[in-house]
């Protein structure tokens, strides 16, 4: 089953607007008892997650094609070089929390796809 929703994904890279760089694993993989299945991919972008461009694929009992939806409306194709810093990423993200700050998580950078727009983003935790 997993082979053949990555072959739909191949397929059908338009429609998961797809971008060099792109990787997908399966989040969860899902057989109804008619044989027919759901395949869910998260995707990255040069190896950061690529957060709102997860993919899912759906097959007719018999393995092909039934349909594909994300809800990415574009590529990932962004640069992975930060215009800020690490530290900076923190110091905003704790700035912007309100309520009382007892952690703040170390930055990492992640790719957010939402809509039409595709940015590089510090993903920070707060709490």
């Amino acid at each position: 089953v997993e082979d053949n929703a990555r072959k739909v994904l191949a397929d059908h890279a338009g429609a998961a607007h797809r971008a060099a760089g792109d990787a997908f694993s399966v989040r969860n993989l899902v057989v109804d008892r008619d044989g027919s299945a759901t395949v869910r991919f998260d995707r990255t972008y040069k190896g950061l997650p690529a957060y709102g461009g997860d993919v899912v694929v759906h097959l007719k009992k018999d393995g092909t094609y039934a349909s594909l939806a994300t809800g990415a409306q574009t590529s990932p194709t962004v640069s992975t070089e930060p215009e800020l810093p690490a530290s900076r990423a923190a110091k905003v993200s704790r700035a912007a929390f309100e309520g009382r700050v007892d952690s703040v998580s170390a930055s990492h950078l992640a790719v957010r796809m939402q809509g039409s727009d595709a940015a590089l983003v510090w993903e920070t935790v707060v709490s």
